[in-house]
């Protein structure tokens, strides 16, 4: 007798959302329905639905950001040709990305250092933390979450409204972008050797060099970015370059 193979509702949630996002033909960038509504349409628990939603923001396919919702971010299909699509579609705004976050995060740290109380110093020491303990594990995904929240808890110290409006609008790119890069395990500790660097600085209240830090932080990535764009190019593109 063949061995019966159980399927965890979570297992079958995955797969029917993974259809209803090629069936709907969602783009990188489009909102999911709520979980309530993902629920009734596919006659699921809610439960089930929010585990499936890791389940898929775990493989990259979906980012679910705070109070906002549940966004593409890599849409399931033929991976050739979604590597191709992708890059076609978000080109131009990773170009844009790159000089934005380049222009951004060293101010943004920079205003940090002005406003910072013990309590912010102590969130981004924790966050720095995560990361390095992201780092020893050697899940990008892990890595991808937790460099996030160290970068965003300088944001948020900044206390620049405008800033932290622009990175979060972009921030969906960026996961995707750092995702990749933290496969490659040399990646995930140049940027704690970054993080550790810059953190160093704002406690020894260090401005220039914390800016100085960030804005060579910053420009490593934006060149590990422009790498992995020119891999995800069609072969006819690369010479172009």
């Amino acid at each position: 007798m063949k061995p019966i193979h159980k399927v965890s509702v979570t297992d079958q949630t995955v797969e029917k959302l993974k259809e209803l996002i090629q069936t709907e033909g969602y783009q990188i960038g489009d909102r999911l329905p709520t979980q309530a509504e993902i629920g009734q349409i596919l006659n699921i628990g809610r439960s089930a639905v929010r585990e499936a939603i890791r389940v898929l923001e775990a493989e990259g396919i979906v980012e679910v950001l705070c109070g906002k919702g549940v966004f593409i971010i890599n849409p399931v299909g033929n991976e050739k040709q979604n590597a191709e699509d992708w890059y076609e579609q978000n080109k131009t705004r990773i170009t844009d990305f790159v000089n934005v976050r380049g222009a951004m995060e060293p101010l943004a740290i920079k205003l940090a250092m002005e406003r910072a109380t013990p309590a912010d110093m102590e969130k981004i020491h924790d966050k720095l933390l995560a990361f390095e303990q992201a780092v020893e594990s050697g899940d990008p995904s892990v890595m991808e979450t937790t460099d996030y929240e160290f970068h965003k808890a300088i944001l948020e110290t900044s206390r620049n409204q405008f800033i932290l409006n622009i990175m979060d609008n972009i921030n969906w790119l960026q996961r995707e972008l750092r995702r990749e890069s933290f496969k490659s395990h040399r990646e995930g500790l140049n940027a704690q050797e970054g993080h550790r660097k810059m953190y160093d600085a704002m406690v020894n209240d260090q401005v220039e060099t914390a800016v100085e830090e960030m804005r060579v932080h910053v420009a490593n990535s934006r060149i590990n970015y422009l790498k992995m764009l020119k891999n995800l190019q069609p072969e006819s593109m690369k010479k172009t370059l």
